[in-house]
């Protein structure tokens, strides 16, 4: 009499199957908390350590609203750096005055041809507005030596891991970038300017500083 055929079928499952899909899903649940605490974090560093920092409101509520992003139009990007003279600076500590940000490098040409002027124009405005390069990636001795030998008297910040340059999208350089008294960024310009494009958009915001309220 023939066996009746079984209706088992065998477990074609490969050994471990169910560990190494337990262990995919725990992986994949750990990237992204890790993913979500690194989101909340983003921005954020230590006390008094350099990098982007959190924003600070302007004092007229009526731009509190505006987005920070290196755009014209919008808040600068909050950042501390240490400048060549060991002391440390935060860009919102600066407002009351406009700023001339610019960024340098030592490899760059035309920003070691920019920079003389950029003295010239500043020591013509005095205590008027803030001039200020920020160095990307540079060694602090290499940018030290720079200011010396060419005489470079405004601030110079110092941006080692090149952090700050990347909060403000610097895509070439020179850069430079002008923020009103309140933190505003008027103008965004990449590649070299001459003295007379630095007047003119200085003059601009001390302009608008002084314009009537309601205009």
């Amino acid at each position: 009499m023939d066996k009746p055929l079984s209706t088992h079928q065998p477990d074609r499952r490969r050994p471990g199957a169910g560990r190494s899909a337990a262990v995919i899903v725990l992986l994949v649940a750990t990237a992204i908390s890790i993913g979500l605490l690194q989101d909340h974090d983003a921005g954020s560093v230590g006390a008094g350590e350099p990098g982007i920092i959190d924003q600070v409101a302007p004092e007229d509520a009526g731009l509190a609203s505006l987005p920070t992003a290196p755009e014209a139009g919008a808040l600068a990007p909050n950042f501390r750096l240490e400048t060549t003279t060991g002391e440390t600076l935060e860009l919102a500590d600066l407002r009351g005055k406009p700023i001339f940000l610019n960024f340098w490098a030592t490899w760059c040409f035309f920003c070691l041809t920019e920079m003389p002027a950029m003295q010239i124009v500043a020591d013509e405005y005095g205590d008027q507005v803030i001039v200020m390069g920020v160095n990307s990636g540079d060694t602090p001795e290499d940018a030290r030596t720079f200011a010396d030998n060419f005489d470079i008297r405004y601030t110079l910040a110092l941006d080692t891991d090149e952090e700050i340059t990347e909060a403000y999208a610097v895509r070439q350089m020179p850069a430079s970038v002008f923020i009103d008294e309140h933190g505003v960024i008027a103008n965004v310009i990449y590649g070299v300017i001459v003295p007379d494009q630095m007047r003119a958009n200085i003059d601009a915001m001390l302009d608008a500083d002084t314009a009537p309220a309601n205009n």
